[in-house]
Formats: structure tokens, sequence, C-alpha cells
């Protein structure tokens, strides 16, 4: 009994011992100490059901983490060629590898963070063998509608813009470059580019004029009378082209011709419905200036795309004769026409506006209102005089005080209106409209400035020339040489 009792004082404290050392452990180990978090990575595979291997450089990436004792606060990840991790709380995000080069090999790793600050000691990482894809240029399509597709006609100034893309990132476009040629040029020989045979030594890079990446517009300033093809494409990092875009393109009948600049005197023929009648304008300026004193531009299809080509173009010459008839371009014009009266410059116009009292049309005359006159089939043009201001001199025809038309459908009537700001002085009546039986109703012309104010900067008449056509060459005459003196 004696030696049972003695064994169990021996035991027991060796087992309260063990005990005691087997609780000690257990509170080190287990719930004093964090577990790392555990991270996950994957890809989102493309509509095409792309297996992994040679992919784009532009990459959506997924990831999320656990933690088996506490949670996830954010993540952080870094590509191979960044030695920098960046923190992140998202998990997902969409990547543009750098590709320099034709093909690349780029590797992605993420690390998940727990919230006592512990990273995932082996993140997950995932290999991508990227190919560069080539990028794409294209002009705006409004642009190829109305003017790739059609013939057009301008002087030295010509502006063209254009857009572009590239699958890995618009910012790996390095350069775009240019070519113009004759537009008899036809790209013709075995080395195919979007289905379109080039020579050889055209896509050579020798015979490209080149442009930084920011420009996407091309100015020409100076070109020599002629008619022209322009060829564009761009590059990027990786060295790989784009396809080649070309204005105008070549559908049978579509030109761009570049005129030359004659004399300082403008013809600008927008008259759809008078092209025979139009014939009178340059037969009266070929009198007074001689076959080479004047140039004439056509707009009636259109005029030009962007309204600096049109500013531009005006400022080449110091008295511009617009004919507009019915459905004039002065509302595209509009700005490039104010800023070119206001430059000290001299304009005509002949035209008419069919919507009754619309004066945004003219924000370089300061017009009240706009009606068509109710006078019947016949009327006449008085001149109206301001003392001797406004006298037709000695040697002019004697119809131009009374100028006798017809088809008052095709006009219109406008009363002068009070000066904008744009327009500092007020406009004169220049001639009003005499109906065969009831007097003097509306004006049918008006001069800018008045004319107390000196010569005339504007002289617009609310009706298209035919309607003058009997006097139309003393008319301009008189206009030219002494309104705008």
């Amino acid at each position: 009994m004696r030696n049972i009792r003695t064994l169990l004082i021996i035991l027991i404290p060796a087992l309260m011992g063990g005990f005691y050392a087997n609780c000690t452990d257990k509170d080190s180990v287990g719930p004093n100490s964090n577990v790392p978090p555990e991270t996950h990575l994957f890809l989102q595979f493309s509509d095409t059901l792309q297996l992994p291997g040679e992919t784009v450089s532009m990459q959506v990436l997924y990831w999320y983490g656990d933690d088996p004792d506490g949670e996830v606060i954010g993540f952080e990840y870094k590509w191979d060629y960044d030695s920098a991790w960046i923190f992140t709380t998202d998990v997902m995000d969409t990547f543009f590898v750098p590709i320099a080069q034709p093909k690349d090999t780029f590797i992605f790793q993420i690390r998940a963070i727990d919230d006592k600050d512990m990273r995932d000691p082996t993140p997950d990482r995932l290999s991508f063998p990227v190919r560069n894809s080539p990028p794409s240029v294209f002009f705006p399509i409004d642009f190829v509608q109305r003017y790739s597709r059609r013939e057009y006609n301008c002087f030295s100034y010509f502006s063209i813009g254009w857009s572009s893309s590239d699958p890995d990132g618009d910012a790996t476009i390095t350069n775009f470059d240019w070519f113009l040629a004759d537009s008899s040029y036809r790209p013709w020989d075995s080395t195919t580019v979007d289905s379109i045979y080039w020579n050889s030594s055209f896509l050579d890079p020798a015979n490209w004029q080149h442009l930084d990446s920011l420009t996407t517009k091309k100015i020409f300033n100076d070109l020599q009378p002629g008619s022209y093809r322009l060829f564009l494409r761009c590059r990027d990092v990786a060295d790989a082209y784009s396809n080649i875009i070309y204005y105008p393109d070549t559908v049978a009948g579509s030109a761009w011709n570049v005129m030359p600049v004659r004399g300082s005197v403008l013809f600008v023929d927008d008259d759809q419905f008078a092209s025979n009648v139009d014939s009178l304008i340059p037969i009266s300026l070929a009198n007074m200036y001689g076959p080479d004193g004047f140039s004439t531009w056509v707009t009636i299809a259109r005029i030009s795309y962007y309204p600096r080509d049109i500013e531009e173009t005006l400022k080449l010459f110091d008295k511009i004769i617009w004919h507009g008839g019915s459905y004039p371009h002065f509302r595209d014009a509009g700005d490039a026409i104010t800023s070119y009266i206001a430059a000290g410059k001299h304009l005509l116009v002949f035209s008419t506006q069919r919507a009754a009292g619309d004066t945004t049309l003219y924000p370089f005359l300061p017009v009240d209102s706009i009606r068509t006159p109710n006078i019947g089939v016949s009327f006449w043009a008085d001149k109206v005089d301001s003392c001797s201001v406004g006298q037709i001199p000695d040697g002019y025809p004697d119809t131009l005080t009374s100028l006798g038309v017809q088809r008052m459908g095709d006009a219109t009537g406008i009363s002068p209106g009070s000066p904008p700001g744009l327009i500092p002085r007020p406009v004169d009546a220049l001639y009003t409209l005499r109906g065969m039986y009831s007097g003097i109703i509306d004006t049918i012309a008006v001069r800018y400035p008045a004319f107390s104010s000196g010569p005339a900067q504007v002289v617009y008449f609310a009706a298209p020339v035919y309607l003058c056509s009997s006097q139309i060459g003393g008319l301009l005459e008189y206009i030219l040489e002494e309104e705008f003196r």
C-alpha cells in the first residue's frame, strides 16, 4: 500500500508536468500564430475560346484570396518588367503589356495580404507569350462619304484629319506616315495589304514623310496646282504598319484638284440651279480684269470639310463675289466670312433664304428680319442714294438706278438690324423693292457699313444673280470698283 501511494506521489506530479508542458506548447503554436493567406489567379478567355499560348497584349486578369484565420484586405501585383509591387483592393483589371517587338513573353505575379499584414509567401503567377497586333488608321466616316468618293476642288490650302487605334494600346503607336502622289498613281504589284496590291517601292519607309504619334491632322498650305491623292498609314512600337488609307479613294469620278490662285478677286459658285446664268459673272469679271485676273471656286456640291480651310481660302483674295442661290453654304462658312470681313476685305453676295425670320445665317451682317415680299410677279429694285456718296458715277448704265427683275418668288426681303458687337457699325439699304403698282415695300440689297462711314465692305443682295442678269456686268463693276473702292 505504501508502494502504491509512493508511485502515485511520483506519477501525479509527472503527469501534471506533462499536461502543463502540452498546454504551454499548444498556446504558443496555435492561437497566437497567423497563417498566411492564399492567392488564386486566373485568366479570362476570349469569345473565340482562346487556349493558353500565344496571345495579344491586352489581358483581363481575375484573382481572389482566402485566409483561414482572418480576412484578406488587399493584393499586391507586379509584372516582370517592373520591380515594384503595386497595391490594389480590386479583384480584376485589364492590362496592356508593353510589347516592343513582334513576339515577347511577360510574367504576372500577385499575392494576397491579410488583416495582420502578412503576405502570401508563394504569389500566384501566369506567363503570357504575347504577339504584337498591328494598328489601324481611318478617316472620319462623314469625310469619306462626302469627300473621298466625289470630286473636290481647292486652292493652295487643304487640311485632312484622321483617327487611329491599336489593340495593344493606342500609346504604342509611334508615328504616322503620309505620301502625296499624283492622282493618276495606282499602287500595283505583288505586295498585298488589306487585299489591295501595293507597289513594293511604294511601301518603302524611305519614300514616306513622317509625323509624330500625337499628330492627327496634316495641313498643306502651299500646294501647287495639280490633281493629287494622299496616302496615310501608322506604325507601332514593334515596327508593325497599319492598313493604308487614301484620299480620294479609287472610285471612278473621285478627284482632288488644286487650282491656281489667279488675281485678287474670287467668284464662289454656290448655286446649283443657275449654272448657265452663273457664266455671266465670269464673263463680266474677264472683261474687267482679264481671263487670268480672277479665280473661281465651285462649292455647289460641298464646301471645305474643315472650317479653317474656308477661312484660309478666303484670305487669299481681297474681293469675293458669292452667288449662293437658294441653298448656299453660308451657315458652314459664316465664321470664316466674319473673320474675312473683320480683316477689312470685301464681300458681294447674291443669295436667298427661304426660312422666314432666320437671321442666324448672317453672322457677318446685322439683319432684323427676312421675309418674302408680297408684290406679285414683276417688280423694280430702286437704287437708294444718300447725298452724293450713294450716287452712281457717270459712265455706268442708267439701268443700275432701277433694276427691272421678275420671279419675285426667288427673292426675299430683308430689314437691316441693330449692329451686334461683331459688326459695330450700322448698315444702309442699297436697293429697295417697288411693285409695279404698290410703290416701295421692302429692301432687296444692303451695304455695310452705312454710306456715312465710307466705302462698303459687304454688299448683300437677297436674290440670285439671274434676277439682275440684264445689268449684271455694270452692277458688278459698280460694286467692285465704286462701293468697294
